[in-house]
């Protein structure tokens, strides 16, 4: 058994007013998010097939508001809902949001390195 603070948990992404948290736990990945209000992440998505995520994701919205874009259409999510979302998929905050994600390891590791380097090239193209 593990039991671990959100806050104990490092800080693996944070662009765009999107802030990800993420522990492996085996097989599994979980991932706590905090979502500004109107953000989103395409541009960070894009590159992958669709420029949309590739991992599925079983989550809980903590607060605020979700609209998840999948291939067939957009699902509001709000505070007290779960969900599963299958690949093919990108998230909009319509609201202040705290979310916590369950994701297969190997599948999130690859959408997490991809936002990495497109990060990387935006700072660059900065700098």
């Amino acid at each position: 058994m593990e039991a671990f603070r959100k806050d104990e948990v490092p800080i693996a992404i944070d662009t765009s007013g999107v802030q990800i948290r993420a522990r492996q736990l085996g097989d599994m990945t979980m991932l706590f998010y905090r979502f500004e209000p109107g953000a989103d992440l395409r541009p960070e998505l894009r590159g992958l097939p669709g420029d949309r995520c590739t991992c599925p994701h079983w989550g809980y919205v903590i607060s605020g508001k979700l609209r998840i874009h999948t291939q067939d259409g957009e699902h509001d999510v709000g505070a007290g809902e779960a969900f599963y979302v299958e690949p093919g998929h990108y998230p909009e905050a319509l609201e202040l949001t705290e979310m916590v994600e369950v994701s297969p390891t190997k599948e999130i590791l690859g959408v997490g390195e991809h936002i990495l380097r497109v990060l990387g090239m935006a700072q660059r193209r900065s700098a």
